[in-house]
């Protein structure tokens, strides 16, 4: 008796397994057909002075695109080039934060 219900539970995870198995094969290559979103830059000014305001306001964006001794001119108000060399120290790596602002120009 004990011997027919392992048999059996044993059957059905089997068959549970061999099923999602066989789904996640047939649905393996499906796509989606999700269209890129047009990305625009603009020179309306309303829109870059809230970029600025995002980027040195709520979004704190500026702390991680300065080195860190640009702090505390951040703290101050002011709005340095957004340079990057903020370096992430992360258990597997050591990363720098990209320049922003590559442009001999400062656009914000």
């Amino acid at each position: 008796m004990v011997k027919n219900v392992v048999a059996g539970t044993i059957g059905g995870i089997v068959v549970c397994v061999s099923a999602a198995f066989i789904a996640t094969e047939l649905r393996w290559t499906r796509t989606f057909a999700a269209p890129f979103p047009a990305i625009a830059a603009t020179t309306e000014a309303a829109t870059i002075a809230h970029g600025r305001y995002l980027v040195f306001g709520p979004a704190a964006c500026a702390y991680r695109h300065v080195p860190r001794d640009q702090w505390t001119a951040l703290d101050a108000g002011a709005m340095p080039p957004l340079s990057g060399n903020h370096l992430f120290r992360l258990p597997f790596g050591e990363f720098y934060a990209p320049n922003l602002t590559p442009d001999d120009e400062d656009l914000l």
